[in-house]
């Protein structure tokens, strides 16, 4: 088990998305200034958009009627979750706190958002685990 941990932590340890975190977390620590020109940041985020809805899309247009109907099923819950889980984050800063009102709601908004960090984890999870998933997940 530590030989498969040490394994897989040496074939992800310089994925792009690692790097970035590392990036992201370090240079706050080392007082670095750093920042994306704004036309690259730009660039950046309508790419990985466009990727992520076009990578989804395509999978969902594969599917059966039926397995449709599953799947904006799990959306909807999807969706009523992370409305409830902000709704709720907000409320709990509220009571819990003395932060100003666009403060709660950012903080709340963080809460009861997707992250793609947790999605492309859970699926190398999954992945480790050789557990079957729905490839159209990454367009919810």
């Amino acid at each position: 088990m530590v030989e498969e941990f040490a394994t897989n932590f040496r074939h992800n340890l310089f994925k792009p998305l690692l790097l970035f975190f590392f990036l992201g977390f370090l240079v706050p620590i080392f007082r670095v200034k750093f920042e994306f020109p704004y036309v690259i940041y730009q660039g950046l985020t309508i790419f990985l958009l466009i990727a992520i809805g076009w990578h989804g899309g395509e999978e969902l247009a594969l599917l059966k009627p039926q397995e449709l109907a599953g799947a904006g099923g799990f959306m909807v819950v999807g969706f009523l979750l992370n409305f409830c889980i902000g709704i709720l984050a907000y409320l709990g800063l509220s009571v819990l706190t003395t932060m100003r009102r666009i403060d709660k709601a950012t903080v709340a908004g963080y809460y009861g958002s997707d992250s793609a960090g947790t999605f492309v984890t859970c699926l190398g999870v999954l992945a480790t685990a050789r557990i079957t998933y729905a490839a159209y997940m990454p367009v919810m």
